[in-house]
């Protein structure tokens, strides 16, 4: 199952393509040149894979919350836990397998310059992101020195030792 959606991810790219920005968004779509049938194709995978997607954060949110009461336990009950955690991880592989076949069917609508724009756009809005949070960190004020709460004794200041 993990090697299908390696797979799938693969060959749709990135599995974190804008499929509701490409949706909503008129500049996006003006950008790529998108038709009137195109927006509407996608519309209707979105529509149709993301109340799959809305169940399954659920269920993960669910599971979630069972693992931190299980955390919280004095007692925890480590098989108990093993087989959340195993819920968790089949959780996160079907959500990645939904987002991946819904990359996957929108990348089967858009052509190939389109792609091929939208990785570039991408590419310079992660490249925006990235010089911005470097000249925001250096601008970030420095944290003030504090003093320890308790300082170590220095040999000469112990009264055990009486210099």
């Amino acid at each position: 199952m993990n090697v299908l959606i390696a797979a799938l991810v693969m060959f749709a790219g990135s599995y974190k393509m804008p499929v509701k920005k490409i949706m909503t968004s008129p500049v996006l779509q003006q950008r790529l040149n998108l038709t009137d049938e195109q927006i509407s194709k996608i519309r209707d995978v979105w529509f149709k894979t993301e109340p799959k997607l809305i169940d399954l954060r659920a269920q993960k949110a669910k599971i979630m919350l069972n693992i931190r009461e299980e955390l919280n336990k004095d007692a925890v009950d480590f098989d108990k836990l093993s087989k959340l955690y195993s819920e968790l991880g089949g959780i996160d592989a079907k959500i990645k397998l939904a987002r991946a076949k819904m990359l996957v069917s929108v990348k089967g609508i858009l052509t190939k310059d389109q792609i091929k724009k939208l990785r570039l756009m991408k590419y310079q809005w992660r490249r925006h992101q990235r010089r911005m949070m470097r000249h925001m960190r250096q601008f970030r004020p420095m944290r003030p020195m504090t003093p320890p709460m308790n300082p170590p004794m220095w040999p000469q200041m112990d009264p055990m030792i009486g210099r």
